[in-house]
């Protein structure tokens, strides 16, 4: 995979922000596979990084922000159509 860093970075960034894979082809001109395995490569080397540089931490408190999506459609909706349990928020 060969793409220049400022268009690798926008769209990382597109995608951070939330925005569809689709939607980041368009505004950066990569092909939606291009995209996803750029995806994949970030995340290896972030979890290759977190490896390397990560360990013994003693935490006293630790703070998770809630990320909130849904699969297929809108739990309200899943419940009336009795989607399986894969279909809804998560």
């Amino acid at each position: 995979m060969k793409i220049d860093l400022d268009r690798a970075a926008m769209a990382l960034s597109l995608m951070l922000e939330g925005m569809s894979i689709r939607a980041t082809e368009r505004l950066t001109g990569l092909a939606r596979d291009t995209i996803c395995d750029l995806i994949i490569v970030t995340g290896e080397r972030c979890e290759r990084f977190f490896e390397d540089h990560v360990a013994n931490v003693q935490t006293e408190e630790i703070q998770i922000d809630e990320i909130w999506s849904l699969c297929g459609m809108k739990q309200k909706h899943a419940n009336a159509h009795k989607a399986g349990p894969d279909v809804g928020d998560s």
